[in-house]
This record gives structure tokens, C-alpha cells and sequence, in this order.
């Protein structure tokens, strides 16, 4: 090549080469994905004035050692410390730090003559509730100086406080337990202290018992009894001894009683000695009490049986008290009879008893008295023949339950206990006359029936004018009731209400059927009475109406229900006339192609009483667009089907579809057509690798918004800026070549010329 091509060729090549390294340069952080940092104006402003600190350190500060001074100081390696701890003053304290001899003190030690206190308290071990004991401190030294004793003694009901001038105190223990005695002695300038514990114990009542015949009462019961209440039980030892423990001193009554009575057993076997017997009173004082040997008495047997005055027959489960009296004190014991009237329960086991002794017995129900007395002074064998007067007791049975309505049922009287000499009957609140009749027959009906039961009662007189009530109640097996209705309908519209009745019996059947119609305020709008099982109600507005029914059979039982049927609407011919066209439905698409014949249907009814005929119109917000003629008889429904033409123009639009008496509405959306977004040759709406492309654009930063490169990414950033370099080197190299072509002769390709001519 010539010398021209080196001149003009390599200078566009030298421009072309440097467009390129400045692409280049630009892309390369963005291509290996730098992004950098930002720094936001606050570090800005302090890395200007040479004051960015790091890691909290102000760079600028000349750290010597000494945490924040100034710079100045010289560091002298101590952190401040002049060799003195901190204090530049003379330690003028170090000199008060020494002992002067006598532990700080320049005065006499005046105590050193004096003699410590020693307390000394002399108290009893143990001692019985209720004792006075002396508390004694005389062994306290040194007693010439001693100014007072303070005693304190802890009781349950609180603490006890004494202060004495005499080493000397006089109390009395009176609840049981450990006492804490604490003694403190105080001269002119000191005091000692000592204590010591006290065993109050309960008092005891002890002793032993034997039989008349000198044998050991053993694994048998005494008690002690304060009033009629047992305070304290205990057992007998093999050898007969017993303790009695008790809360404090008094005077109580002991007594013995055979380990079978007391527990209530009443199946002990009679052995010759006596079972209830009244020992003696005893006074506790202070202390305890032992009151040597007790020999009991040689018994009698006393056998007790129950029976009715009328009947002569046992009394099973009366309550028999025997009271054994003797020395002030009152010894009882209580059994029941059983099936054969005795007590205790089982015959041939008479109790040992001896001197006064009372009986009361509590009778069970049916007899006339609540309780019954004897009192008698058994001083041989005995046999106690007790009656109670006795009232007839019957009860009442029923044969089948439940019953249903309209049916018979028999009920029958039972004497449980005595004779029925007259019996009257009630049944359902209605009173028979006297019978001697032990059973009724009764049918079951409406009037009887009470809270679905039939109540029956009988007054039974025994022989001896007394008299018993006994009743029952019989359920009853209830018809059933169901009330059919809609839940809603229209005015001006027949609505039918049903009744389905089972009486839950083949005989009887419905009398009639009463119908009621009532509105909101409870005002009757129909009625219907007698009639059927089924009927037709109208009404000419709206609101909620409610249907009573009332349903009466022949066995003269009534019963009732009710529902609640809702009228919500008026049909539209009420209001607008004989004739009225109204639209029921409306179907069209949601969403057409601009430009698109669309059809609509639309169904039509005629509501009113007289035939129509009426035009059904299509329109838009501006024109009509269709209109189709109907004929519609009395109630008669017809679908049209209506077209339009959709805008050229996408967006959202509405149809108005109406009638002469009724209109509707239908949105729909507009959207392109899909064949107008082709190009003219149709390779897609992005067009051919020929035609133009569609670029994916940076948005366009606002005015006075920072950029950066961190608000794109370093894979988007890196792409764009490798487009720009690609694009502007290969617009390089084309002028290059068009200078070239152009102009051979400048550049010094002058080897194209034969080419071009």
C-alpha cells in the first residue's frame, strides 16, 4: 500500500482504536461484577476534612498512652500514675495508722472489774395439765447484783411475759404439751440468758375391770362422757386395765359398754354378764386420776321385740335406745330390730343389764308415732313386748307404661301393711267414689292428662280408721304434631301449609284441624276452622307471617304447633299494571376483539296477567345498536338473541338491554385484535431478524437523581456497556471502509480502481 494510507487510513484507525479503549476501560468493572462502593455524604464530608475515623479512633489523634490527652503530654508509661497512687498530698494518714498501745482507746478500761451474769432457771421435767409449778432462778449469779428476772413462757394461746424482782415465779400449765420457759437476768450493765422445755401432760383417768365372777373384762370398751357427749374410748388390756387420756381436768361419767354394742354389731353371743352398765362419776384435778378395780354386777337379760299394733307383725328397722342410769351418769347404746322385731336384731340375744333402764325406739315410716318410751327396773330376765301403732301403708302399681293416648290401663292397689277396709280413687285430678275395689281401669285422655302424665292417688282407711295415700304417676306415650310450610314466598302467590298427626294408637283418630294465619303485629289475616290436614293461605304484602295450628282427637286431647313462613316480594305487575316485560337474564361475553360481531341473548318474561308484545333494544352509550320484537302471553318467558359490533377502539364499554317495562345492563372489555399486531409481511409482532428489534432500554434517571452502579446490576451493566463497545468498533471499521471506497487515491488504495471501473 502507498504512503496516503498511512495518512488519512491511520487516522481514523487511531480514533477508531481509542473509542474502542475507552469502551473497554468503562466495562471492564462492570463485566467482572465491581460494584462500587458508596459513600454517603456524612463520611464524604469527614474524609475531606481528614477527620474519617476507624474502628471509633479519630485518626488525627496522637494516641500516647494516656486516653485522651491532648497530644502534647509526653507519655511517661504510667498512664497518668506519678509514682503516688493518684494523691500528690503527704500521706498524712499513715501516721494515725499505728497502734498507740492501747487499741485506740486513752481512757481507763473501767469493765475490766466487772462480773458476767450467769441465769440459771429450776423447773419440773414434766407435770400434769392444770399443776402450779414454782419456776425457780435463786441458783442465778451473782444474785447480790442481780436487778430483775425476766420470764417468758410460750403457750398456745399466746405468749406469757413476767418480769420479778425475786428470783421466784408461780405458774400454772393449764393446755398440754412442751412449754419453752426462757429466763433472763440483768444486773446495772449486763444480762444472761438461758431456757428449759416443760412437759405438760393430759391428765389420765386409769383403773381396771372385772366381771361378778372375778374374771378380767377384756377387749371390752370404757369411756369417759361429758354430758351426753363421749370425750374420750378406750380398750380394755387383757388383765382388764385401762388409761384414759383427756384435754384437761373435770368432772366426767365413766362407762362400760361390751365392744359388740358399741360397734354395732348385733351378732354377739349372750355370756352372763352385763353389756351396758353405768360405773360411777369422776372428778380430775390436777394431775391424774385411778380409780382402782371396778366389779361390775351380775346381770339380767332383758329381749326386746317390736311389733304392729294391728297386724301383730315384726317392725323391721326401728331404732332401739337403751339407757342405763346409775351414779349420775347415763350409759346408752342403740340397735335396730330386724325381720323379726328384736333388738338387738336376731332373737335368743338378749343384753345384760341391770337396775333402771330406759328404752325409746324411733319408728320407721307407716306407723303413727314418731317415737315410743318404756322405762323399767330389770332385776330379773326379761321379755319387753313393745307395739307401735300402725296406719295402713299401700302402694300402687300400673300394668303398662307408658300409655298411649286414648287406650286402658289398670292399676292396682298393694297393702304393704294392714287391711283396707274403703278405698277412693282420683285419677287426672277427678275424684271416684269409695270402693273396696283393690284395682281401676282407666282410659287415658286429653283431660287426664297433665305435663304428659296421668296422675292416680288413692285414699286407703285400714280397720282401725287410719288411713294411708298412696299415688303414682303414669307417662304417657304422646301423639306427635308436624307442621309443613315454605320458608318463603311471594305476595299475591298461594302458599300451601300441611299437618301430619300420629297418635301412636289405632283407636282414635283427629276431630279436627284448626288453622290460623297471623301477621307481624299478631293480628289474625285468615282462619281456617274446622278444616283438613292441608290448606292454601294468600297474602298481599310482605313480612313474616305466622301459621298456629291446632290439632284436636277424638279422645278430646288438643295439642299445637306453629311456623313462620317469610313474604319478601311483590311481582312487579302489582305495581306497573295487567302487562309487564321483564328481563331474567342477560348472556354476552365478558371480553371481545375490537372490531368483532358479538351476539347477546336475552330472556324475557311477561309477569303480568295480559299478553304483550314488547321491543327488547340493545344500545351503547351513544347509539342503538339492535332492537328485535317479542310477543309474550299471561306469564310467558322467550329468549332473543341480539348483534353488535364491538369499537375499533380497546378500553372498557357497557351494553344497556331493555324492554318497555324493564332494563338491564352488560359490561364487557375491548382488547386489540390479534391480527393487527402482525407485520405487513407476518413473522410476529416483534418482526424478522431483518426488521427492526425491540430494545430493552435503561429508564431514564430523574433530574438531580444520583446514579450509581449499584442500582443496576453487574450482569445488566456489564451487557449494555459490551453492546456499546461491539457497536461502536464495528461503526468504526465501516467508515473506515466507506473512506476506503470512496476515496482510493486519498487513502492509497488505489488497487480498487480497475475493480470499481
Amino acid at each position: 500500500m502507498s504512503g496516503p494510507l498511512t495518512g488519512l487510513a491511520a487516522k481514523w484507525a487511531l480514533v477508531v482504536g481509542l473509542l474502542a479503549l475507552l469502551v473497554a476501560v468503562t466495562a471492564v468493572p462492570a463485566i467482572a461484577g465491581a460494584e462500587p462502593a458508596a459513600v454517603t455524604g456524612d463520611d464524604e464530608q469527614r474524609t475531606e476534612s481528614g477527620q474519617l475515623t476507624t474502628g471509633g479512633v479519630d485518626a488525627n489523634e496522637d494516641n500516647d498512652g494516656n486516653n485522651g490527652n491532648d497530644g502534647d503530654e509526653e507519655d511517661d508509661g504510667d498512664g497518668g500514675d506519678d509514682g503516688e497512687d493518684g494523691n500528690d498530698d503527704d500521706d498524712e494518714s499513715d501516721e494515725d495508722d499505728g497502734d498507740d498501745g492501747d487499741n485506740g482507746d486513752d481512757e481507763d478500761d473501767e469493765n475490766e472489774t466487772a462480773v458476767e451474769p450467769t441465769a440459771v432457771v429450776d423447773a419440773p421435767d414434766s407435770i400434769g395439765v392444770g399443776t402450779t409449778v414454782t419456776l425457780d432462778a435463786s441458783d442465778s449469779e451473782p444474785e447480790d447484783e442481780i436487778e430483775s428476772y425476766n420470764w417468758t413462757i410460750h403457750e398456745e394461746d399466746g405468749t406469757y411475759l413476767e418480769n420479778t424482782s425475786v428470783p421466784t415465779l408461780e405458774y400454772t400449765f393449764d393446755d398440754p404439751g412442751d412449754k419453752d420457759v426462757f429466763l433472763e437476768v440483768e444486773t446495772d450493765e449486763k444480762r444472761a440468758a438461758t431456757s428449759t422445755v416443760v412437759d405438760v401432760e393430759k391428765p389420765t383417768v386409769t383403773g381396771s375391770v372385772v366381771h361378778h365372777d372375778g374374771d378380767a373384762s377384756a377387749s371390752d370398751k370404757v369411756a369417759l362422757y361429758d354430758g351426753d357427749e363421749a370425750i374420750t374410748t378406750a380398750e380394755t388390756a387383757d388383765d382388764g386395765s385401762f388409761t384414759l387420756p383427756i384435754e384437761e381436768p373435770g368432772t366426767y361419767g365413766l362407762i362400760y359398754r361390751n365392744d359388740d354394742l358399741l360397734s354395732g354389731e348385733s351378732d354377739f353371743d349372750p355370756d352372763g354378764r352385763v353389756d351396758l352398765y353405768a360405773i360411777e362419776t369422776i372428778t380430775v384435778d390436777d394431775g391424774s386420776a385411778d380409780i382402782g378395780t371396778v366389779t361390775l354386777p351380775e346381770p339380767n337379760d332383758l329381749e326386746i321385740v317390736v311389733v304392729g299394733s294391728e297386724s301383730d307383725l315384726p317392725v323391721e328397722n326401728a331404732t332401739v335406745t337403751y339407757t342405763h342410769e346409775h351414779d349420775g351418769v347415763s350409759a346408752s347404746t342403740v340397735v335396730s330390730t330386724g325381720e323379726e322385731g328384736y333388738a338387738p336384731a336376731e332373737e335368743e340375744t338378749p343384753i345384760g343389764v341391770v337396775g333402771d333402764i330406759d328404752i325409746e325406739i324411733e319408728t320407721p315410716d307407716g306407723f303413727i308415732e314418731e317415737s315410743v318410751s318404756e322405762s323399767m327396773t330389770v332385776n330379773r330376765d326379761t321379755q319387753k313386748r313393745i307395739e307401735l301403732q300402725e296406719r295402713i301403708n299401700a302402694s300402687l302399681a300400673v300394668e303398662q307404661e307408658p300409655v298411649p293416648v286414648g287406650e286402658n290401663v289398670t292399676v292396682t292397689l298393694e297393702e304393704n301393711r294392714g287391711t283396707a277396709q274403703t278405698i277412693s280413687w282420683t285419677v287426672g285430678g277427678e275424684r271416684t267414689t269409695e270402693t273396696q275395689n283393690r284395682s281401676i281401669d282407666i282410659v287415658v285422655t286429653g283431660p287426664k292428662i297433665d305435663n304428659e302424665t296421668v296422675d292416680i292417688a288413692a285414699t286407703v282407711t285400714g280397720v282401725n280408721g287410719k288411713s294411708d295415700d298412696p299415688e303414682t304417676s303414669v307417662p304417657v306415650n304422646l301423639p306427635e304434631l308436624q307442621l309443613n310450610a315454605p320458608e318463603r314466598t311471594n305476595a299475591y302467590e298461594s302458599f300451601t301449609a300441611t299437618a301430619s298427626y300420629d297418635t301412636k294408637s289405632g283407636e282414635i283418630g283427629v276431630e279436627r284441624y284448626d288453622w290460623q294465619l297471623y301477621d307481624e303485629n299478631g293480628s289474625v289475616v285468615d282462619s281456617k276452622r274446622p278444616a283438613g290436614s292441608s290448606v292454601a293461605f294468600a297474602v298481599d304484602s310482605v313480612g313474616n307471617y305466622t301459621i298456629d295450628l291446632s290439632v284436636r282427637d277424638e279422645s278430646d286431647y288438643t295439642v299445637s304447633a306453629n311456623t313462620t313462613v317469610e313474604v319478601d316480594t311483590v311481582p312487579s305487575w302489582v305495581e306497573f299494571g295487567a302487562s309487564y316485560v321483564e328481563i331474567e337474564d342477560v348472556s354476552a361475553p365478558s371480553s371481545v376483539e375490537t372490531g368483532e360481531t358479538v351476539s347477546i341473548t336475552v330472556t324475557a318474561t311477561n309477569v303480568g296477567e295480559e299478553p304483550d308484545v314488547s321491543e327488547i333494544s340493545v344500545a351503547n352509550e351513544t347509539a342503538l345498536l339492535e332492537q328485535r320484537t317479542v310477543e309474550l302471553g299471561d306469564g310467558e318467558t322467550d329468549t332473543v338473541t341480539l348483534e353488535y359490533t364491538a369499537p375499533d377502539r380497546p378500553g372498557n364499554d357497557t351494553l344497556s338491554i331493555s324492554t318497555g317495562d324493564d332494563r338491564a345492563s352488560h359490561s364487557y372489555t375491548v382488547v386489540a385484535n390479534s391480527s393487527s399486531n402482525a407485520t405487513a409481511n407476518g413473522d410476529g409482532e416483534n418482526g424478522t431478524a431483518d426488521g427492526p428489534q425491540q430494545l430493552d432500554l435503561l429508564p431514564t434517571p430523574a433530574v438531580g437523581a444520583e446514579v450509581s452502579g449499584a442500582s443496576m446490576s453487574s450482569d445488566r451493566l456489564g451487557t449494555v456497556l459490551l453492546g456499546t463497545a461491539t457497536t461502536t468498533i464495528l461503526g468504526g471499521f465501516g467508515l473506515l471502509g466507506y473512506v476506503v471506497y470512496t476515496r482510493p487515491r486519498e487513502s492509497g488504495a488505489e488497487w480498487l480502481l480497475p475493480g470499481r471501473e
